[in-house]
């Protein structure tokens, strides 16, 4: 497969079931040291407790939206690794409308 247009790509290590501290298999200190060495941020997460999840997210997006704004990753319509998508509804929830008493049907 053709790698035309991919110039960078964006990783994020991540640790996952913080909130089970008793059960710890690696160390923060580990985490941070393995990704210093990759070059990549680290971030510990629990979905459980929902910590850093929604930062572990906006992590991936800043880095990827930093790199296209310097250049290091092309928006290319034969590459569909980033692709810019112009939203031309509202999303879904704002569709929804609250009962009136009403059928809508």
């Amino acid at each position: 497969a053709s790698m035309q247009g991919l110039d960078k790509v964006i990783f994020l290590l991540v640790g996952h079931k913080n909130d089970l501290q008793q059960a710890r298999q690696v160390s923060t200190q580990e985490g941070e040291t393995l990704a210093s060495v990759l070059g990549m941020p680290f971030l510990e997460t629990s979905a459980k407790t929902n910590s850093n999840v929604t930062l572990a997210f906006e992590t991936l997006a800043c880095g990827i939206q930093q790199a296209l704004q310097n250049g290091e990753i092309k928006v290319d319509g034969a590459w569909r690794g980033v692709r810019i998508i112009q939203q031309t509804q509202p999303p879904l929830n704002q569709l929804r409308k609250k009962p009136t008493g009403q059928c809508q049907c």
